[in-house]
């Protein structure tokens, strides 16, 4: 097995601390420890924690929009692309539930500098995920194959969705599952089919 750089391995250190503890808890001594090097050799690959966060925010953001891309790229009946974008959204979600409390405590702490980041990689020329979601929803509803839906309601519809059970995992477990008889991960199987149906149920034309 290859050996890691130095640099790699304060990479994917960076990676947990910021994930873990967001960019106000994260402290490069930490870093550094977990890299298991001193602090001085951190600051000569990174100045700054925020040289640092620049660099690892966007590995954590282009983890999903890289998988829907190449859902848009396949030939396949847009009712199939949607069932694949929540496939791979909540299994997303479920393998990196850490990520979202990241984004939710650096959209409360401060939105600016996540939001710079976010617009910079989804609207890449290459991977502008957005658009190309928004060309897709409007070709469909050219064709009448869906109902006249604005392409960004459909979006954040999508979205909310799906994220919604995650940023209130607490209490979806303690409250809405609390005597239902099943935890959070079975609820989450059956959740994935609920919501591709209910998104094709109201676009349905």
């Amino acid at each position: 097995m290859e050996n890691k750089s130095t640099e790699e391995k304060i990479f994917d250190a960076a990676y947990r601390e910021f994930v873990e503890k967001g960019y106000e808890g994260a402290r490069m001594q930490a870093i550094a420890d977990r890299v298991g090097i001193n602090k001085a050799l951190l600051n000569y690959y990174y100045r700054t924690k925020d040289k640092l966060f620049d660099a690892v925010v966007p590995r954590i953001i282009t983890q999903l929009p890289i998988g829907i891309n190449n859902i848009l790229e396949k030939d396949n009946p847009f009712e199939q692309k949607i069932e694949e974008i929540v496939h791979l959204y909540i299994g997303f979600l479920k393998k990196n539930p850490l990520i979202v409390r990241f984004v939710l405590r650096e959209l409360l702490n401060g939105p600016d500098r996540l939001a710079k980041i976010f617009v910079e990689v989804i609207e890449h020329k290459d991977n502008n995920l957005i658009a190309r979601l928004t060309e897709l929803i409007e070709k469909e509803v050219q064709a009448g194959n869906i109902i006249p839906i604005k392409p960004e309601q459909l979006i954040i519809n999508i979205i909310s969705l799906c994220v919604f059970p995650f940023i209130g995992r607490f209490m979806v477990e303690n409250i809405i599952l609390k005597n239902a008889g099943t935890n959070f991960d079975e609820f989450m199987k059956d959740r994935e089919k609920e919501v591709v149906d209910f998104i094709l149920n109201a676009i349905k034309p």
